[in-house]
């Protein structure tokens, strides 16, 4: 499963994802580098996902075209829009909708929530087995790397180098359990604060 960690705190809020994934309905699929952090520019917010990344890329062209004005909105309007693309895909493509029922979706819309004042992620997570999302946001926490059960202790989220450390363990334990998935790549780390959104590419974490 993809890399796919967040902090947000009263000043900012921070963004991380790796970039391989198995594109393609062959087995096993090609492992390439894809987009899997999104940038909704006329908004100042970020989306970022794993699971399929194909279903992950029509959920960015939604969010893209979303009036806003802002974070809680947006989020609103994902919660509702989900539902309707899982469907439009069950009814379209039943390949990509028997691999997302296999494997499950993890979405992160982050960015300033006007009516909580401070920054915010909203989490939409969908387990394995089920096609229902389930919503929740974050005010003051982080994302659950996975597997956490085989990390060991992490430092809080504070800096790029927490980022950095946190992924390169999670991927190296991702390749001891499922070797089969893809995991890796290079770490994307979107910074959001009220005056920009910066997008850094942190290096490799092979």
């Amino acid at each position: 499963m993809s890399v796919l960690l967040f902090d947000v705190n009263d000043d900012r809020a921070m963004v991380a994802v790796d970039t391989l994934a198995g594109i393609g309905a062959s087995a096993p699929a090609t492992w390439t580098p894809v987009a899997k952090l999104h940038v909704i520019s006329h908004l100042g917010l970020v989306l970022a996902g794993r699971g399929v990344m194909e279903f992950n890329a029509i959920v960015a062209r939604h969010v893209d075209l979303m009036p806003g004005p802002g974070l809680d909105q947006v989020a609103a309007q994902l919660e509702a829009t989900l539902p309707q693309v899982l469907d439009v895909i069950a009814r379209a493509n039943p390949s990509m909708a028997d691999g997302l029922v296999q494997h499950g979706s993890e979405l992160v819309l982050a960015g300033y929530s006007a009516s909580m004042r401070t920054w915010v992620a909203y989490e939409f997570s969908r387990a394995p087995g089920s096609m229902q999302f389930k919503t929740t946001n974050d005010t003051l926490s982080s994302a659950n790397p996975y597997p956490r059960d085989h990390l060991g202790d992490l430092p809080p989220l504070d800096n790029e180098l927490d980022f950095v450390m946190c992924a390169r363990r999670q991927v190296e334990a991702h390749r001891k359990l499922r070797p089969h998935e893809p995991v890796g790549g290079s770490l994307i780390l979107a910074t959001l604060t009220r005056d920009a959104v910066t997008v850094r590419n942190l290096g490799d974490l092979e």
